[in-house]
């Protein structure tokens, strides 16, 4: 066994060096086993040496072989074509990407600019429609009037000028009542619904000019609430709102028959206008209209009689040619100013028997927020 074992240990050293040097080596080797294997052995390790053998003859030709592969020289001629092709098809194909990229841009550009194309000959097509149908109506009309008789052209253009006229005063008319819809609601005050400021300067510069041509008097009333910021401070804003409207609806009432105009000057403060009236006349109605507002027993805790009341100045003048309307407000809110320092609740006029002198007698104090019909 050790025969074998060094055998083939001899044949796989040759087989991994196929040099000239190591090929001799390996044949003393096998040499020297042949000649010292037993007698024993000789059957199993002859077929082994012989094969040995065998290879050794064999490997030096091998070797030869590929030292003469290797010796073979490299083609560059081979590698440049080839590197050649490779950078020619890389090209192309960049080439034929950016050629397709051109080409979709150019499309694109092509049908925006057809479609822009389209447009505009679409909208020149209607334009010319439109001016054919006018032409058309224009030729028509020409044509009527070419045929018809002298006195039937004249008719013609007289009814179509009247026409005219009639849809232009139609227009007109709208526009009058719109400007005059608008000026009413501009004029209007939007808490208490009766004139504002702006109304009432216009309806008594219009009253003004129409008692002076007539030579009669204008009366005015100016009103303030007594003590209406501590009513708002007490009760709230809501309930202020609530008494300006009450204030305001009894006012109209009062003076239904004689006041062309009941205004909310501002404010707290109202004014009516009264055309006709002396000041005697329209001293009495104030008082009037004060104890209606004393009547409404709208709780004023703040109040020295523990309910709202009312101060009134009035005024009545025939206007003369050195006199404005502004003459007869300032009046008026001087004989107010005089009520208020007198001590409120009371009706005041430049006449001294005229002015209220009545006082009402204290009431209760509520402490419940005010209830308002």
């Amino acid at each position: 066994m050790s025969a074998i074992s060094s055998a083939a240990a001899a044949m796989l050293h040759l087989t991994l060096d196929t040099s000239s040097a190591a090929a001799g080596e390996v044949r003393d080797r096998l040499d020297a086993l042949a000649r010292q294997a037993p007698a024993s052995d000789n059957d199993s390790v002859a077929p082994l040496l012989a094969h040995g053998r065998l290879l050794h003859d064999l490997l030096p030709a091998v070797d030869d072989t590929l030292k003469a592969m290797r010796a073979v020289p490299r083609k560059p001629e081979q590698d440049a074509l080839r590197s050649m092709i490779l950078v020619r098809q890389l090209a192309s194909r960049t080439s034929a990407r950016q050629f397709r990229r051109v080409l979709y841009g150019t499309s694109l550009l092509l049908v925006g600019f057809l479609v822009y194309l389209g447009l505009r000959l679409r909208s020149r097509a209607k334009t010319l429609q439109r001016r054919a149908a006018f032409e058309h109506v224009i030729a028509g009309i020409s044509m009527r009037f070419i045929n018809a008789q002298p006195q039937n052209v004249d008719a013609e253009i007289e009814r179509a000028l009247d026409d005219m006229a009639r849809k232009l005063a139609g227009r007109e008319e709208e526009l009058r009542i719109a400007n005059e819809h608008l000026e009413e609601l501009a004029s209007l005050d939007g808490l208490t619904g009766l004139a504002n400021r702006r109304g009432f300067d216009r309806q008594l510069e219009q009253e003004w000019r129409r008692a002076g041509e007539i030579n009669e008097p204008v009366a005015l009333m100016m009103i303030d609430i007594d003590h209406f910021k501590l009513y708002n401070d007490r009760y709230g804003h809501v309930s202020g709102d609530t008494c300006l409207r009450s204030v305001g609806e009894t006012l109209s009432l009062v003076t239904l028959e004689n006041a062309v105009l009941v205004a909310r000057y501002g404010g707290e403060e109202f004014a009516l206008l009264l055309p006709g009236l002396d000041l005697s006349r329209i001293a009495s109605l104030a008082e009037e209209a004060r104890r209606s507002i004393e009547d409404l027993f709208i709780t004023h805790a703040e109040a020295p009689c523990g309910y709202v009341t009312i101060s009134i100045g009035v005024e009545s003048m025939v206007p003369r040619a050195d006199q404005t309307a502004a003459d007869l407000v300032e009046a008026a809110d001087r004989a107010l100013y005089a009520a208020k320092r007198r001590g409120r609740n009371r009706v005041d006029a430049n006449v001294p028997t005229l002015v209220s002198t009545t006082e009402p007698e204290p009431r209760i104090r509520y402490e419940t927020p005010p209830l308002v019909a």
